[in-house]
């Protein structure tokens, strides 16, 4: 019949592809920011109407609706400190209106080159990527729009103090909310693992206990990598919360495998006070382990000072091991200067963003209107190389943006200063938090309407629907410059590299290990060490870039790139204890422990995943006492970051010549 035939054709779906790329995440009201958010944006503005400082009033909203839009989840501590380095950046940016008095060449030559450094500091932590941004875009409306001047410095104090009032809302919050989330959810961890020794100490029926433990890790792992996935470049919180989250696994193995019923009982007295702290913010009192207590021991000794030891200076040697002289030793300075060294792809993206900014600015000589600046933002924002992948931000930027615009245009149509102005532009500000997790294009949606219609009101010659109509052409002239000069003409980096480039990184790790192993007879070479040192935080730099360009993909590989993350930072974990191994290496390290660590630096750049677990079920080693030697402190946390790998790790696909086993 026809109508069976008819039943039977497949119907006409979107391509999986764009389907993913639309799918809405989940999201959960933060009224914190939120309520923020409002207040920052209707308070100013109701007292502007007021009165009759309608221009400043306009800054101060515009420079608390940048901290709300930016704001991520994290202690309050950590929101603080990226308010403080963001905001003078911010206002910095406007300073940059100056520029206005030169030749377009020199503003052109300018912003590039701010382009160029503002991505390279973009990938050290997620505060200066925030304030990189802000300087940026700031910059580029002031440049764009001169007649602000001649007092840039003016609209610079206004959106400090926007930020500062944003910091004061969130001070009181701090005040009447100190309890956190993810505070309760650790220490109610380190009680469940309390528990569970206690009940293995009595031999009693351990499966429930096991259960809550295990539990509580998913929920833990799962949170941290939902915070990574919306974080803006680094985020320390998840550093911190990854190494907590690695210590406590290897503590939940450590009671799993003890069967001294005095040692768990030990155990379990040391982990009630580090949960009673963690529950009140406080400092849990000094452990008293020392090297030579059991594993279960250590591992209780390892998480605490994951919490409040983590940036105690290395341990001396122990009596009768030598420490090099200090003049031989390399500056710290010269260490950090290694650490800051960028990897190939965070040039890469460097330059990426400079050509297509050129691009944008030389618009100028082309239409010297003043809604041309809007394609240079427009660049800036969907190329921040920490913001993630650039083809799925420009498809979801133009979605959001088109909607957005269509949204300002009913506003700037409708509206007059007054109630209902402040009442609209407070209802939309309330969304931002909720939309920015939901998708890019929400995020855009709610945020274009609110920069149209302040921009509007500070330059009053763009006034009305057509400035609306203009920014849409704006935003695609944008979109489409990325996609040809930012996008097309480099090389692509797909999923599968990530493979690739974690081997590569180990690799290079390994070869700084090497470097770092004292050669009995001969001095140590700290040039070799250094150029070492460069190449393995340049390899993982460029992971972590490749992990968060992957991050804002359509599932699967959004989620798939998430889920390297504690792999990498395990891999960071091992660079960094090698470089404070550097500093108090022995001159003379026993035979034994060398041998070790050459063993150790040759599985770490070409141990498979099945050769992997030689590395966790050689019990006799791991539970071996230390006694206290550099080389021995860097025994133990190699092989327990190379054992948090391979539990986390599976086989992959080869993706190199047979000579090179793949490794994850």
């Amino acid at each position: 019949m026809p109508q069976a035939a008819s039943s039977a054709r497949p119907a006409i779906r979107p391509n999986p592809w764009l389907r993913e790329l639309t799918t809405l995440k989940p999201a959960h009201w933060r009224w914190g920011v939120s309520i923020r958010a409002a207040i920052g944006m209707g308070l100013p503005l109701a007292l502007g109407i007021v009165f009759d400082q309608l221009a400043a009033s306009l800054w101060i909203a515009m420079g608390s609706l940048l901290q709300a839009s930016a704001e991520r989840e994290g202690p309050y501590k950590a929101i603080f400190w990226k308010i403080a380095i963001s905001a003078p950046m911010g206002a910095a940016g406007c300073l940059l209106g100056y520029l206005s008095d030169y030749s377009w060449g020199v503003v052109t030559v300018t912003m590039v080159c701010a382009a160029f450094i503002g991505s390279i500091i973009s990938s050290y932590s997620a505060a200066l990527s925030s304030g990189s941004l802000q300087a940026l875009v700031m910059g580029t409306v002031m440049t764009g729009n001169g007649h602000i001047g001649p007092d840039f410095w003016l609209p610079a104090l206004m959106l400090l103090a926007g930020n500062a009032f944003y910091a004061l809302m969130l001070g009181v919050e701090a005040l009447c909310f100190r309890q956190r989330s993810q505070r309760a959810m650790l220490a109610a961890l380190t009680q469940a693992l309390r528990a569970l020794a206690l009940a293995r100490a009595d031999k009693q029926d351990t499966d429930a206990a096991r259960r809550q433990v295990t539990d509580r890790l998913s929920v833990l792992y799962a949170q941290m990598l939902q915070i990574r996935a919306h974080a803006q470049g680094r985020n320390p919180l998840t550093e911190r919360t990854a190494a907590s989250l690695q210590r406590f696994d290897n503590l939940f193995a450590c009671i799993m495998a003890c069967q001294d019923a005095d040692t768990l009982r030990r155990a379990a007295e040391q982990l009630q006070p580090i949960g009673q702290a963690l529950a009140h913010g406080t400092r849990a009192p000094a452990s008293t382990a020392c090297p030579q207590d059991p594993a279960l021991l250590r591992a209780v000794q390892a998480l605490y000072d994951s919490f409040w030891n983590s940036a105690a200076p290395a341990k001396k040697p122990a009596s009768g091991v030598t420490q090099a002289p200090a003049q031989a030793r390399e500056s710290r300075l010269r260490i950090l200067l290694d650490r800051l060294t960028p990897g190939r792809a965070t040039i890469a993206s460097a330059l990426a963003l400079s050509l297509c900014v050129a691009i944008g600015f030389s618009l100028h000589w082309i239409d010297a209107k003043s809604h041309w600046y809007w394609v240079p933002m427009t660049i800036l924002i969907i190329m921040k190389p920490d913001f993630g992948s650039i083809f799925a931000r420009t498809i979801l930027r133009s979605i959001g943006t088109s909607i957005g615009v269509i949204l300002g245009a009913i506003l700037l149509a409708v509206l007059e200063p007054g109630p209902s102005f402040v009442i609209v532009m407070t209802l939309i500000a309330i969304t931002l938090p909720w939309a920015s997790q939901r998708s890019y294009a929400m995020y855009t949606l709610a945020l274009t309407p609110l920069v149209l219609v302040l921009i509007d009101f500070v330059t009053p010659e763009t006034h009305g629907i057509n400035y609306a109509a203009l920014r849409l052409v704006d935003t695609l002239l944008g979109g489409l410059i990325v996609l040809v000069f930012g996008y097309a003409i480099w090389p692509k980096r797909h999923e599968r590299q990530l493979v690739q480039a974690f081997r590569e990184a180990r690799k290079a790790i390994a070869a700084y290990l090497r470097a770092c192993l004292p050669d009995p007879g001969q001095a140590q070479d700290n040039q070799q060490a250094s150029a070492c040192r460069r190449t393995a935080y340049g390899a993982l730099a460029d992971i972590r870039l490749q992990l968060q360009k992957s991050l804002t993909e359509p599932p699967p590989a959004g989620p798939e790139a998430a889920a390297w993350f504690p792999l990498i930072t395990s891999a960071e974990r091992i660079c960094d204890a090698i470089t404070g191994y550097c500093a108090v290496a022995s001159e003379q390290p026993d035979p034994g422990q060398r041998a070790e660590l050459e063993r150790l630096a040759g599985l770490l750049a070409t141990a498979s995943h099945a050769e992997g677990s030689q590395i966790i079920s050689d019990n006799a080693m791991a539970n071996a006492p230390l006694d206290g030697s550099p080389e021995s402190a860097l025994i133990s946390t190699i092989r327990s970051e190379m054992a948090h790998i391979h539990n986390f790790a599976e086989a992959a696909p080869d993706t190199a010549p047979k000579a090179t086993p793949v490794s994850t």
